[in-house]
């Protein structure tokens, strides 16, 4: 086999983005439905100052180009899914939260006739939080978006970074790590997707 192109200048090690609150940009949202068929908006993110700039289009470019070359949906990861109506029909707290910060940043939600205005592109406040997740049975941490607020909030530091949610904070049975086969190491770190 041949050494393929690029080969020395690839990073095996990924970034990593730590709890904690962000400037973060809509690069998308869909207004749909949960799977309950309650009205819903979908959110996708990406940070838009510091450090982390970019970091989910980083990983939506990784992702593509490593194994889902024709797959164009943004990553999960930097997605949030917020009910607009609560059982009764009413506002939901998560959905009135999220506007507030947005108007709070110095968007416009609401146009003159109470339609949703265009919000991609607009900067909000966003708290993310280590969440672990299962999938075909093994348990990884992610980092997701919990909740909205203003970005001078955010800039000023008037946020409490979250705690870790663990799986077996959420009903989940606890995950062991598999022992791994014999050869082999196994992987202890957070997957970094």
């Amino acid at each position: 086999m041949k050494k393929p192109n690029n080969y020395d200048n690839v990073q095996t090690e990924t970034k990593k983005l730590p709890a904690g609150g962000y400037i973060c940009e809509i690069i998308q949202y869909e207004e749909t439905k949960s799977k309950a068929g309650n009205e819903m908006l979908k959110v996708c993110l990406d940070i838009a100052e510091g450090e982390y700039k970019g970091f989910f289009a980083e990983m939506w470019t990784r992702a593509k180009m490593a194994a889902f070359p024709n797959d164009a949906k943004y990553p999960h990861a930097g997605t949030s899914y917020i009910v607009t109506e609560d059982a009764e029909g009413n506002c939901s707290r998560s959905f009135k939260q999220f506007c507030t910060a947005m108007e709070d940043s110095g968007n416009i939600v609401w146009d003159k006739t109470d339609k949703l205005t265009d919000l991609q592109g607009a900067q909000v406040g966003v708290i993310f939080r280590r969440e672990e997740t299962e999938y075909n049975g093994s348990a990884y941490w992610q980092t997701k978006p919990m909740a909205y607020r203003s970005v001078d909030s955010i800039r000023s530091g008037d946020f409490k970074v979250p705690e870790d949610k663990p799986l077996q904070s959420s009903g989940y049975p606890q995950f062991q790590q598999p022992s791994a086969p014999q050869g082999f190491t196994a992987v202890t770190e957070d997957i970094p997707f």
